[in-house]
Order: C-alpha cells, then sequence, then structure tokens
C-alpha cells in the first residue's frame, strides 16, 4: 500500500514541469525513502533522477516498494488544474495496478 498527501501542490507542479521538458514518460519507485524517478530522454542524451522525500508530505505511508510508468506529461496537466489551497492525495490501487 502506498499513500501520500502533499499539502503544497506547487511543490510538484515547479519540479513536474521541469521534467516535462526533458522526458514524457517514466518509472516512478515508491519507496519508504521517498518517490523517486531515474530515466534518460528519448535520445538518451541526457537523464532525469527526481527524488521526493517523504518529509515533503503531510503524511507519507508505504507498506510495501511499488512502481508506476507514467505519462509526466498528462500528469503535468492534471496538477496544473489545482489550486494553492488545495491539497493532493496520491494512492495506489494495486488491485487494478493504478495510481489515484
Amino acid at each position: 500500500m502506498f499513500k501520500a498527501v502533499l499539502e503544497d501542490v506547487a511543490l510538484l507542479r515547479e519540479s513536474f514541469n521541469a521534467i516535462s521538458e526533458i522526458v514524457d514518460e517514466g518509472t516512478f519507485r515508491f519507496k519508504k525513502d521517498g518517490i523517486s524517478l531515474v530515466t534518460p530522454d528519448r535520445a538518451v542524451i541526457a537523464i532525469v533522477d527526481f527524488l521526493i522525500l517523504p518529509t515533503a508530505f503531510e503524511s507519507y505511508k508505504v507498506d510495501k516498494e511499488t512502481e508506476a510508468g507514467l505519462n509526466i506529461v498528462k500528469l503535468v496537466q492534471f496538477i496544473r488544474k489545482a489550486k494553492p489551497e488545495d491539497k493532493l492525495t496520491l494512492s495506489m490501487d494495486e488491485e487494478e495496478d493504478r495510481l489515484n
């Protein structure tokens, strides 16, 4: 099980905006020590090495390490719709193998 609540949505908005300039998709790993993404661009010229620590979240829980392939461009479009006062809750639905 993975569940995280982020109070400062701008943190992900700014990070993912920068990441989306280099790569459009990647495999995120949800571990006890944070959420990470290590992936090269399509031309294998640059690499993204991203880590957001559990301390950045209001609450963060990982029972077992899991990963999910995500379209970063779509994720950025979704996060852009969030208002500054909104909280973002991320959770993994393991039965459907989907990030909510």
